[in-house]
Parts: structure tokens; sequence; C-alpha cells
């Protein structure tokens, strides 16, 4: 592109002297594939988490550079795909595609993607974050056919030929059952969640009345909470919690909520396995 004209956000904006002309494909032997984006994923879980808590400003997407892909995997128990993607350490991670209509597209191609084998040069994932998890939702990729041109693939909008694969058939009887569930399925929640459940709880009561005196019934379930805490490492939080009864306070009851919901993000943040 020569010449653009940008607005005020950076976008392109209309009109204007801008020229655009297609370049050649890369091919397959072109050396800026092996500089895109990250390539271990040591380096993004520390980017995840620095990304979690109240500083948190991570990136919504993220170019991953995979050296190995595995076929989808699908979790009925949880209503996703998974697919694994092994970095240049040869540790794998799972990107999540979450099963259901809406979705059912990008499912289905990458599924026909994974029958044929296609070479994968690049994964663009979206980074979804909730109170409790983060997901990494793939997409698009880079791919190359058989005459080694290097393209990139919507998984939203490619059109790949349909391979009646045992997994596609499991994904369509799933879909088939959550269109007759009358709720979806719950999501298992995580060991941190379990732990500090009940002290958010308690947290957010004493946030919405302003009341910092703990009641009896609070004391309790604070109480109760402490050992489980303290017995899986979480000694900072448990140190605050312990403060937490003895004296609250609104600072100490902020720092206390940060700390926890902080525990409750890393726990959910994706798993990185050496096999």
């Amino acid at each position: 592109m020569e010449q653009p004209r940008l607005a005020d956000d950076d976008r392109l904006a209309l009109a204007g002297t801008a020229r655009a002309q297609a370049l050649a494909p890369w091919p397959v032997g072109d050396a800026r594939l092996a500089t895109l984006g990250c390539g271990r994923w040591a380096e993004l879980a520390a980017q995840l988490s620095a990304a979690t808590g109240l500083s948190g400003d991570g990136a919504e997407l993220v170019l991953l550079r995979p050296t190995a892909t595995r076929a989808p995997i699908l979790d009925e128990a949880h209503q996703q795909l998974l697919w694994p993607v092994q970095d240049a350490d040869g540790l794998w991670l799972h990107l999540t595609v979450p099963v259901g209509d809406a979705s059912m597209l990008r499912v289905d191609n990458l599924d026909r993607l994974a029958a044929r084998g296609a070479p994968v040069h690049a994964v663009l994932v979206r980074v979804e974050r909730t109170g409790t998890s983060t997901l990494l939702v793939p997409l698009s990729l880079l791919s190359s056919d058989a005459r080694g041109q290097v393209h990139a693939v919507s998984l939203d909008y490619a059109n790949e030929a349909a391979r009646p694969t045992p997994l596609a058939q499991r994904i369509l009887r799933l879909v088939q059952w959550r269109k007759e569930q009358a709720t979806p399925a719950a999501t298992q929640p995580t060991l941190a969640q379990r732990l500090l459940g009940p002290v958010l709880d308690v947290l957010e009561t004493q946030a919405a009345t302003g009341r910092m005196p703990l009641t009896g019934t609070q004391s309790e379930r604070l109480g109760a909470a402490l050992p489980g805490i303290a017995s899986v490492g979480l000694h900072t939080v448990a140190s605050a919690l312990q403060h937490h009864l003895n004296a609250p306070q609104p600072a100490g009851a902020l720092r206390l909520q940060q700390l926890c919901q902080r525990t409750v993000e890393l726990d959910g943040l994706p798993s990185i396995a050496a096999s």
C-alpha cells in the first residue's frame, strides 16, 4: 500500500491518494515465516499472566507460530473442541472452539483442515477472558497449497470440502443434544473457584452493604475456608484472609478481593504440557 490516508483512530480512511496492489504469495521456504508471532508457549503464558488483575492490558488477538499440530479433540463434557498445537520447545497448548450453532462452520473447517493434513504455519487466536478462565480461540491460520504457496484461511469463511470423519459425527450429535436440552451443561469450577468462592461471596456482601464488621455466619464461612486455602500453598491469600478475620477494614478487604480474583484468573489460564 502506498500513501495510505489514516483516520484519527489509525484506521484506513476513505478517499485520499492511497494505492494498493496484491503482492505475490510467500513460498513455504520464506524466512519471514520463522519470525511471525509467538513461537514459545512459556512466553505466551507469561504475557497472559501479566494481563490479569486490575493493571492487565493484554492484547485481544495473538499470532502463534506452532511447529506441529494434532487432530482436534472433542471435549463433550465442556462442549468445546480442543486443538493441540506444539511450540519450538516441544510444549503443547490447547486452542479452544466452543461448540454451538454460531461456531459450527469454524468447527467444521478446523476438523476438515486437520483431516486432510493441511500444513499450519501460523494461527491467529482471539484471547477470550471471563472472570474464571482464559480461552485461546483460533480464528484463522496460514497454510500452504500443493504449489508451496502460503495463503490465509479464515475458519469462519473457508469452504473446506466435507469429510465424513468420526469427529464430525460426534460434533453433530453433540449439537443436536444441546438443542434438546432446556439448559446448557454447567462448567466445572476450578480448584481456585471452589476454595475462594466463599471468600469472594462474603467480600461481595460486605461491599454491597458497606458493613465491615463480620457477622457470625460470615466469620464461620471465612474461617472454614482458611484451612483449605493454606493447605494448597496459597499462603499470601491465607495471610490476608486471617488479617481480615482479625481486623476487617476496607483496605484489607480490597487487597483480599484482588488476591482472590487474581488467583482465580490465573487458575483459569490455558495449561501447557510437555506431551
